[in-house]
């Protein structure tokens, strides 16, 4: 590549833009006189003002009459999506409200910037209380903004993952991060983070009504975590069932978290498009129904294969 490719291509990349003329021919000159490296010159762009402006953008969404999130528009994977459509699985915030009772207790599992949190606390209401973890920086940053713009004073963040033990975990970058578990987590980027056992923080809750759990596939280890919590309460869990997100994430196969879910005893319902549950007999039938959702989907187009998931609702 040529050092006028070079110019072009970082600035579409890292400033999302066309390079201005000026600052095109200033930097295409410095690089071939030698008075900037390549280095250098990325460094220039990721400290420039403009580059961390759209970083660290927020725009306030309005989701329903009665919560808003704040979220980082220009964010591909979550933040483009709510300020453009104004809604983040409907089908699973239709569910949180059904499920949560007035005056309850939530524990939000992988809470983001707070839109089911958020949800959960309207529902709840003054006397209900959330407890969430978030351990992404720029989403925990976010949702407490999202607790100041919606005036709520019942939800308790925790900076934390959740696993089976303490531990310390590199997750990627981007809003719906994943666990990077192997080797080379530490060389990999991204965010390293402090996880413990859900049951050393709520160990003191008398009442916990509902469980969320959308974590990228970790959540064998988080549920693990929280077997005491759960056993006390007995509280619904919503849970995503994500085959590509455990297999790349936790190494797990999708078939024995499934048997794992199972062997927790009660029911278990995948949530549809409209937020109702549809009962699910068995592990085994649990992956039939993931198979045929993914087939299904890859031959429309609207996923590639094996990107299917469900949401699933367990009842003890």
């Amino acid at each position: 590549m040529t050092v006028k490719s070079d110019v072009r291509s970082a600035y579409r990349w890292i400033l999302g833009r066309e390079a201005d003329p000026t600052g095109f021919a200033t930097y295409a000159q410095m690089l071939s006189d030698g008075v900037l490296d390549h280095r250098s010159f990325r460094n220039l762009l990721l400290n420039s003002k403009e580059f961390i402006e759209t970083i660290e953008r927020r725009d306030i969404v309005q989701l329903t009459d009665d919560i808003v999130v704040v979220v980082n528009p220009n964010e591909d994977d979550f933040g483009y999506h709510i300020a453009t459509t104004g809604e983040w699985e409907a089908h699973v915030a239709r569910t949180v409200r059904r499920l949560m009772p007035r005056g309850g207790v939530f524990v939000d599992v992988g809470a983001n910037v707070g839109v089911m949190s958020f949800h959960a606390a309207a529902a709840a209401g003054r006397s209900g209380r959330v407890i969430s973890f978030e351990p992404n920086s720029l989403n925990a940053a976010n949702f407490r903004r999202g607790i100041l713009a919606n005036g709520f004073t019942t939800i308790r963040l925790y900076q934390f993952a959740l696993s089976d033990h303490e531990e310390m975990l590199t997750i990627s970058s981007g809003s719906n991060s994943g666990v990077i578990a192997d080797e080379g987590a530490l060389s990999a980027g991204g965010e390293v983070v402090q996880a413990v056992r859900g049951d050393s923080l709520l160990f003191n809750e008398e009442r916990v009504d509902l469980i969320k759990m959308d974590i990228e596939g970790f959540e064998p280890f988080a549920l693990r975590g929280l077997q005491e919590t759960i056993a006390r309460c007995r509280p619904k869990i919503i849970c995503e069932f994500n085959p590509r997100c455990l297999r790349t994430y936790s190494g797990i196969d999708p078939a024995a978290f499934a048997e794992e879910l199972y062997a927790m005893g009660g029911t278990i319902g995948i949530i549809d498009d409209e937020g109702d549950t549809i009962p699910c007999a068995g592990a085994d039938e649990l992956m039939a129904l993931w198979q045929e959702k993914d087939r299904r989907c890859t031959e429309t187009g609207d996923l590639p294969a094996g990107m299917a998931h469900f949401d699933l609702v367990i009842s003890p």
